[in-house]
């Protein structure tokens, strides 16, 4: 993929809310093989298999229709490394932290100190990342865009 270039795909419009949409998306081939998909399913929303999104509504697309969506790699890129980079670096951190300092400082056993540690972080890990995430989705360049209407009925997200 070229981090260059918008990444388009297809969802249908399920409510309008203002300026954005609330659009329903069927995960794409390359989600197949992810381990989290599973997270990305909407089950409140009742529509299996499906994953519910807001986009960004230049375009005035109304309740029902089909649209394109453009995605911006960098954005999805950064969002990446967010949401599992640095929790996972931060955790890794802790148990180091946990081994090396907190285990000599307390008498603690270094895995039970590194246990301890690792998860003290990664607790403030995801803390940080939810106020990051919610700083970040306000910025253009994190969000999804209703780009075009392109049919107009339900063919339950498009193709993906």
């Amino acid at each position: 993929m070229r981090l260059g270039r918008m990444e388009r795909t297809c969802a249908t419009v399920v409510d309008v809310r203002g300026e954005t949409a609330l659009v329903a998306v069927r995960p794409a081939a390359a989600c197949a093989g992810c381990a989290a998909r599973a997270g990305c399913v909407d089950p409140v929303a009742g529509v299996e298999g499906m994953r519910m999104v807001e986009a960004d509504n230049p375009v005035g697309a109304g309740e029902g229709d089909v649209v394109a969506l453009d995605v911006s790699p960098q954005g999805l890129a950064a969002a990446a490394a967010l949401l599992y980079g640095f929790p996972a670096a931060t955790a890794l951190a802790g148990a180091a932290i946990g081994t090396t300092v907190l285990a000599p400082l307390s008498g603690l056993d270094r895995d039970l100190a590194a246990g301890l540690a690792l998860v003290l972080c990664l607790l403030l890990a995801l803390l940080a990342v939810r106020r990051w995430g919610r700083r970040l989705a306000r910025r253009r360049s994190f969000r999804v865009s209703i780009v075009a209407v392109v049919g107009v009925g339900s063919d339950e997200g498009g193709p993906g």
